[in-house]
């Protein structure tokens, strides 16, 4: 009379403590995690049998079975296979390496949104404790048109590992990304901060926020050399040194983003910089009237240099021309050889333990003052 059910399976790759509400739970009131916040190994740590050590190239085959697998649970939503599906990610060394390849895997089999995908990158991204679930659930969610996720992306934007992976979600999903992205980047200080920002100037259309690309979207905990050029140029740096008239504020800030420019890593640095040529001489012109303190005598003389090497370089490619360059180095000439320097760089050199002291010191002994 009575049949005897199947036993159900019981699936748990969701979790009540989830990495999403780690993160929320660590956020100080004024939406930044501590400087020294780690995730415990709770969340990072392996939970599958099959795993690939640091370092193993992820083969083509592993990726195209794992597309599979999402197309099945975007079809049928089958638990069994989303569960599958979370092992495999959990097991992947490095996730940023197969990720691209995995959403152009995807994106030829025209997956449906709706009643199952949204659903499933929203649990991986949101009610898992694994970062590896959180990348690849964040990174689908950015394929789901669905910006209902927004807010909780841009709590997960925080946390420098997955800075990148909800910025591109943010990009594709937010009615106002540019907005967005900067309101992350004050939370930020290191790769994250590089990588959000990086993206922020090239949709930056505010006024506000290009003031900001000068004054400190560059600054950042790594390498200010790594934002120097992208913020100068989608800042509009050399437009803004272009005015008749500045003032001091701007004159410090323009010092400070140029002088990370001149000492930055040779992928990103002043040689690199379209408009070099135009916020040099600009540069150049307000110093004489603005350079007063021992910051603006070392950008100069950090000017001094790159020119002397322009003079030299037979593939200029920023603006300047033999007599642009011997112009500016007059004008370098007559800044540095001011009477007025010699009183500050004295009382810095007899003080080593002066933030200066070390550059003031190889400054003035090229300069033989």
């Amino acid at each position: 009379m009575f049949r005897k059910e199947q036993p159900q399976t019981i699936y748990t790759w969701r979790t009540r403590q989830s990495l999403h509400l780690y993160i929320a739970d660590a956020l100080d009131t004024s939406g930044k995690l501590p400087v020294d916040f780690e995730l415990p190994e709770l969340y990072s740590s392996t939970v599958s049998s099959v795993y690939f050590p640091e370092g193993a190239v992820v083969p083509p085959e592993k990726i195209r079975e794992l597309a599979k697998k999402l197309k099945k649970i975007a079809n049928t939503g089958d638990e069994a296979t989303a569960a599958a599906f979370f092992q495999d990610v959990v097991a992947l060394p490095d996730v940023l390496n197969v990720i691209d390849v995995f959403l152009e895997e995807i994106s030829n089999y025209a997956l449906p949104i709706e009643p199952y995908l949204f659903s499933f990158a929203h649990d991986m991204a949101f009610c898992t404790a694994h970062i590896n679930s959180a990348k690849f659930g964040i990174a689908v969610l950015g394929l789901c048109q669905n910006r209902i996720v927004s807010d909780k992306l841009k709590v997960m934007a925080v946390y420098e590992k997955l800075t990148v992976y909800s910025t591109i979600a943010l990009l594709n999903l937010s009615a106002n990304p540019e907005d967005d992205l900067f309101d992350i980047a004050g939370k930020l200080h290191g790769w994250g901060k590089i990588k959000l920002v990086s993206r922020l100037a090239v949709v930056c259309k505010r006024d506000k926020i290009k003031d900001w690309l000068i004054a400190e979207g560059y600054k950042n905990t790594v390498d200010n050399g790594y934002l120097a050029c992208t913020c100068a140029l989608y800042g509009g740096l050399h437009i803004k040194l272009g005015k008749d008239v500045i003032d001091i504020k701007f004159f410090n800030e323009a010092t400070d983003i140029l002088q990370a420019m001149l000492i930055g890593s040779p992928s990103e640095c002043i040689a690199t910089y379209p408009h070099a040529a135009e916020a040099i001489t600009s540069y150049l012109v307000h110093a004489t009237t603005h350079a007063k303190a021992i910051k603006h005598f070392l950008a100069v003389y950090y000017i001094k240099f790159y020119l002397e090497q322009q003079l030299i370089d037979p593939d200029r490619n920023n603006g300047w021309n033999d007599s642009a360059i011997t112009n500016s180095l007059i004008n370098c000439a007559a800044i540095l050889g001011n009477e007025s320097w010699k009183q500050l760089i004295k009382g810095i050199l007899i003080n080593p333990d002066d933030l200066y002291y070390d550059e003031v010191k190889q400054a003035t002994r090229f300069l033989q003052l």
